[in-house]
C-alpha cells in the first residue's frame, strides 16, 4: 500500500474493524486517482501487512510490514467546593470526580495542590488515601468509568478573601486530551465568630460614695478568629473607673494594668479566645439614682457579630453623720461666757443631705451667741441648719452662754441629724456637763458698806450678851 495517511496518529485511535472518517492524503496517489488531499471513507483493517518501502511525507513514515496501533486514555477531571463561602476555622471538604473518556483502561495520580491557609488534609477515594498531601494514586479506570475522591482539610481562622486550590490527573496510557486535565478552583471566603459578653456589678444597691466593682468578659466562639474586636465601654457619668485585664486562648490586646475612665479597645480573639476585666469604679458620693453602664462587643470579620449589655445598678444612700462636744469651762463663774464647740464630721460613704443641730441649755446658763445658720427659740433651744456636708468632712460652730449667778451643775446637750440614712445614729448626740459654786455676789461700794454695818452690829450685840 503506497499511500501514507497525513493524520496518521489520528487513526491510530480506531480499534481493528472501527469505520472512522478522516482527512488523509497520498504521497503518490497510488490508492486515490485525481486527489491530493479532502474527506474520504477509509474502510481497511489498521495493522495489515504492507510490502512497500518506507515512504514519507509531513514528517510521518511508514514502514513496512504491520502498522502500530496504540489506545488511548481520555481522562477529564471536575472538582468542587461543597460549601461557599469557606469560612475562616470550619473544616473544607472538595469533591473531585475523574471520568476515562478514552479507550484504554489505565491508573492514573491525582496531584492535589491546597493552599497553605488549608492544613492537615486527608483524603477518601484514593487507592491508599494517604493523610499526606499532594497527590494520590487512584484505582485502575476503564473506559466509560468514573470514580470520585472526596478531599478534605481545615481552614486557617484568618483567611484571604479568595482561596487557590489546584487539582489535576495524569494517567498511564496515551492522554488524547490533556485541557480537561487539570482545574484550578478559585473559592471565596467568609468569617463567622460568635461574640460572648458577659457583666456582672456589686455590690448592688451599692452605697454612694463607694466602689462598685464591674467583672466584664468578652469570648469569641468561634469558629473563625477575629484579629481585632471591638470593646467599648459607656460608664454611668456617676462613676470615675479603672481596671485591670487577663486574657486567656491566645487572645491579646489590652495589657493595661491602669486604665483611663472608659474602655475602647481592640482585641485579637481567636476562636476560643477571651479577656476579663475588672473594672473599679469610685462613686460620687452625691448621687443617688441608679447606675447604668453600657459595653458594646463587634467583630471585625464578622459584620453581623455585634452585641450590647446593659448593667443597672441600685444606689443607696448612708451617711455616718458623728458629733463632739467641749467647754471652754466646765466651772464658770458667775457672770463668765462659756464657749460650747461642736464638731460634727461626715463619715460617710454618702453624702449628708441637710445637716441639722439642735443644742439646749440647762439652768444657769443663758444664750448668748451661735454661729452662723443657727437661731434660738427663747426657751433654752438652740437650732442650728449646716446644710450639705460631704464625706469625710467637718463643720465646727460655737454656741455661748452667760453662766448665771447661781450654785449649780450646768449642762449643754447637742444632737445632729440628716436627711440622708444614718447606719449609726449611736454618735449622733453628745452632752457636756460642769457645775458652778458661785459666791453671793457683791456688786457695788453701798451693797459692801451694809454687808460691813451688819457684820459690825453682829459684833457688838454678841459682845453685850458677854457682859
Amino acid at each position: 500500500m503506497p499511500s501514507i495517511l497525513r493524520a496518521l496518529f489520528l487513526g491510530l485511535l480506531a480499534n481493528p474493524g472501527w469505520t472512522m472518517e478522516i482527512e488523509w492524503s497520498t504521497t503518490d496517489g497510488g490508492g486515490v486517482q485525481a486527489a491530493s488531499a479532502g474527506p474520504y471513507t477509509l474502510s481497511a483493517t489498521l495493522a495489515q501487512p504492507d510490502a512497500s518501502q518506507p515512504v514519507s511525507f509531513d514528517g510521518l513514515t511508514l514502514g513496512g510490514g504491520f502498522w502500530p496501533v496504540v489506545t488511548l486514555a481520555d481522562l477529564e477531571l471536575a472538582a468542587t467546593v461543597q460549601s461557599t463561602p469557606v469560612i475562616a476555622g470550619t473544616s473544607v471538604d472538595y469533591a473531585v470526580d475523574i471520568l476515562n473518556r478514552g479507550a484504554a483502561t489505565t491508573a492514573s495520580t491525582l496531584t492535589i495542590d491546597l493552599p497553605p491557609e488549608l492544613t492537615a488534609a486527608t483524603t477518601s477515594g484514593c487507592a491508599e488515601d494517604p493523610a499526606g498531601i499532594p497527590s494520590c494514586t487512584l484505582p485502575m479506570l476503564s473506559p466509560g468509568e468514573i470514580t470520585s475522591v472526596d478531599v478534605q482539610a481545615q481552614a486557617a481562622g484568618i483567611l484571604p478573601p479568595t482561596l487557590s486550590s489546584g487539582f489535576s490527573i495524569a494517567g498511564e496510557a496515551f492522554e488524547s486530551d490533556a485541557a480537561d486535565n487539570a482545574v484550578l478552583l478559585e473559592s471565596l471566603t467568609g468569617a463567622d465568630t460568635v461574640l460572648a459578653l458577659s457583666s456582672d456589678a456589686g455590690p448592688d444597691p451599692i452605697a454612694a460614695g463607694e466602689t462598685v466593682t464591674y467583672a466584664l468578659t468578652v469570648a469569641n466562639g468561634g469558629p473563625s478568629d477575629d484579629p481585632a474586636t471591638t470593646l467599648v465601654s459607656q460608664l454611668d457619668a456617676a462613676l470615675s473607673c479603672g481596671w485591670t485585664s487577663q486574657a486567656a486562648g491566645g487572645a491579646s490586646g489590652n495589657t493595661d494594668a491602669i486604665a483611663p475612665d472608659e474602655l475602647d479597645e481592640s482585641l485579637e480573639l481567636p476562636a476560643g479566645g477571651s479577656v476579663s476585666y475588672t473594672i473599679d469604679c469610685a462613686l460620687d458620693p452625691a448621687h443617688r439614682a441608679d447606675l447604668v453602664s453600657q459595653f458594646d462587643a463587634g467583630s471585625s470579620v464578622d459584620p453581623a457579630d455585634q452585641i450590647a449589655v446593659d448593667t443597672t445598678t441600685g444606689v443607696v444612700a448612708s451617711a455616718d453623720v458623728a458629733l463632739s462636744l467641749a467647754a471652754s469651762d466646765l466651772s464658770p463663774d458667775a457672770g463668765q461666757i462659756v464657749e460650747y464647740e461642736v464638731v460634727i464630721i461626715n463619715e460617710g460613704p454618702s453624702s449628708a443631705f441637710g445637716v441639722q443641730l439642735a443644742a439646749t441649755l440647762s439652768d444657769g446658763l443663758s444664750f448668748d451667741t451661735a454661729g452662723p445658720g443657727c437661731s434660738f427659740d427663747g426657751t433654752g433651744t438652740i437650732d442650728c441648719s449646716l446644710g450639705d456636708l460631704p464625706p469625710g468632712s467637718e463643720v465646727v460652730t460655737t454656741i455661748a452662754a452667760l453662766n448665771q449667778a447661781l450654785r449649780g451643775p450646768r449642762e449643754m446637750s447637742a444632737s445632729v441629724a440628716a436627711a440622708t440614712p444614718d447606719p449609726d445614729t449611736g454618735n449622733n448626740s453628745a452632752t457636756v456637763r460642769g457645775f458652778s459654786a458661785v459666791p453671793i455676789p457683791v456688786a457695788s461700794l453701798p451693797g459692801r458698806l451694809i454687808l460691813m454695818i451688819g457684820l459690825l452690829a453682829i459684833g457688838l450685840l454678841a459682845l453685850r450678851r458677854v457682859t
